[in-house]
């Protein structure tokens, strides 16, 4: 009786997707005009740059979504980033120190010939982080908290290119 109750509901629910007019958000279903973000944001190349904190922007723009070709995209991507750390609290006898980083970024997106931005934006992220007496412990917080933020930054701006290839698409 059991079997046949939950063959009975597994095909029911069979039924019910089949008509529920459900197609994959970014998917391939044979529309040329699908907006596919993911080949879109390997259209373009991430400067390198030598700042340490810009680089860790990009590393992280890179790992999720890798160019298509290096060297060979159509648009640039330029990165300038700045790291700032305050002190939020001290507890007494200054054994923990909770500590916050701040990222800001601003980036630019230029076809690879061009001169003119086609799209410039600035993002910001934060996390805290403890610094207690144990260096390494802080050393390894602190790194953390940078993976973190550079994480959250890039993910910021990858959603707003996103939104402009989307809408270079609808024009």
């Amino acid at each position: 009786m059991k079997n046949n109750l939950a063959v009975g509901l597994v095909a029911g629910m069979a039924l019910l997707l089949a008509g529920c007019g459900f197609s994959p958000m970014y998917g391939g279903n044979g529309d040329t005009g699908a907006i596919n973000p993911a080949a879109d944001l390997s259209n373009f190349d991430v400067e390198i740059t030598p700042e340490r904190t810009a680089q860790l922007v990009r590393n992280e723009l890179l790992r999720n979504v890798p160019p298509a070709s290096l060297g060979n995209a159509p648009y640039v991507l330029k990165l300038s980033a700045k790291m700032e750390e305050r002190n939020l609290l001290t507890t007494s006898g200054a054994r923990l120190r909770q500590m916050q980083l701040r990222l800001s970024a601003d980036y630019s997106l230029l076809a690879r010939n061009g001169k003119k931005p086609l799209t410039t934006g600035k993002t910001f992220a934060y996390a805290a982080y403890a610094v207690t007496r144990e260096h390494l412990a802080s050393e390894h917080a602190r790194m953390q908290a940078e993976k973190a933020v550079a994480r959250k930054v890039a993910e910021d701006i990858r959603r707003r290119l996103a939104i402009f290839f989307a809408q270079q698409r609808g024009r």
